[in-house]
């Protein structure tokens, strides 16, 4: 990596840390791009030109987010150990992702942005289809998922969690916003599928 490409690398993140921690303390739309510039340090132009407007640094910071949910879940599922350690790193992950980018952001970030919509039903949507069959192929042959349900009820399960997690309504993602309910819906969400909670 050049110089130049190691700069602007840096020039990259440090927008992208200074949007997040905005968007956090103020919400989307609070939040101008001049004070993200102001926040990171660098010029607003600067902004515009890595990534083309605020929508681009919301899309950047979500497409990032998601990528390493889906490498991190991947890896997970490759690992050769118990299926009940797969399934507590999992919750671990998608933990993870509700902590940094409660319901609130999801919701705002979602509303108006176009391209974001359009990654996560093009792109986004088949890969994590990919990882969930492959989780729940797993938990059927460790014993823990019920091999008689159908994997197409598997999946309508839980197409209805994701859809409650990405909190489409305003009162949704307050209640998300708490730890604990958030923690335990997730727990509560997997021992549905577990045969050990039946």
């Amino acid at each position: 990596m050049s110089g130049h490409e190691r700069r602007r690398l840096t020039k990259t993140n440090s927008i992208l840390k200074s949007a997040e921690e905005l968007f956090s303390k103020h919400g989307v739309r609070q939040t101008s791009v001049d004070d993200i510039a102001e926040h990171a340090g660098v010029g607003r132009m600067t902004i515009f030109n890595y990534f083309g407007s605020k929508d681009g640094v919301i899309f950047e910071m979500m497409r990032s987010e998601f990528e390493q949910g889906c490498e991190d879940a991947e890896l997970i599922l490759d690992q050769n150990i118990p299926f009940e350690g797969k399934l507590e790193a999992i919750i671990g992950v998608k933990e993870r992702a509700l902590i940094r980018f409660g319901g609130a952001f999801v919701v705002e970030a979602f509303t108006k942005n176009t391209k974001l919509n359009i990654y996560r039903v093009e792109t986004l949507a088949p890969r994590i289809d990919a990882i969930v069959s492959r989780f729940f192929a797993q938990g059927k042959d460790a014993g823990l998922i019920d091999p008689d349900i159908p994997d197409d009820t598997l999946m309508a399960y839980f197409r209805v969690f994701s859809s409650g997690l990405s909190a489409e309504g305003a009162a949704l993602a307050a209640n998300l916003e708490h730890p604990n309910i958030r923690s335990t819906l997730i727990r509560m969400y997997f021992a549905g599928l577990t045969r050990s909670y039946r």
